[in-house]
Formats: C-alpha cells, structure tokens, sequence
C-alpha cells in the first residue's frame, strides 16, 4: 500500500477491507497474494484480524427466536449465508 501524508482510518479500513477480500476470493494463499501485492503479510494478518473479529460493540446472538410456526403444512425457508460461499438452505412444505 502507497503511503499518503495522511490517510484517515477509514480510508485504510477500506483498503484493508477490499485487500482481504480480494485475497478470498482470489484462492491464493496469503503468502502468495501478499507478495504478488506488495503488502506485509503482517500488516494483512493484523487487519484481516481486525475486520471479521466482532469488536464488543457488536453482539452475536447464540440463539434467535423465529416465534411459533403457525401450522406443518405451512411452507417455512430459511436461508442462513454462512460467508465463505457456504450457504445452509433448510426448506418445509
């Protein structure tokens, strides 16, 4: 990454973002994709950490309620985007 005088954190937030899911989506390993990028794989891993760790702000629920279902016969989908192009897809009716 070229370094500007100054750089808000939201700009490198943002460049970190994209780096990180470029690498992803691109299959590489990160030692690949960091030395084909000309980044540090430290600065990667230290971001890449940052970015998918919850911050304690954002609470993950362990459990959510989806109320009474109204009758078997109804039809009923749930699709969850597990990220990492897993999807898990249940479907009743």
């Amino acid at each position: 990454m070229a370094r500007q005088a100054k750089q808000s954190s939201t700009d490198r937030s943002r460049y970190w973002q994209q780096r990180v899911a470029a690498q992803q989506q691109s299959g590489q390993s990160i030692a690949t994709f960091c030395e084909q990028q000309g980044i540090s794989r430290a600065s990667f891993y230290q971001w890449r950490k940052k970015l998918l760790s919850p911050s304690a702000d954002q609470v993950t629920p362990s459990f959510i309620d989806l109320g009474p279902l109204r009758s078997a016969s109804e039809r009923l989908e749930i699709r969850l985007d597990l990220g990492h192009g897993l999807i898990l897809q249940v479907v009743r009716g």
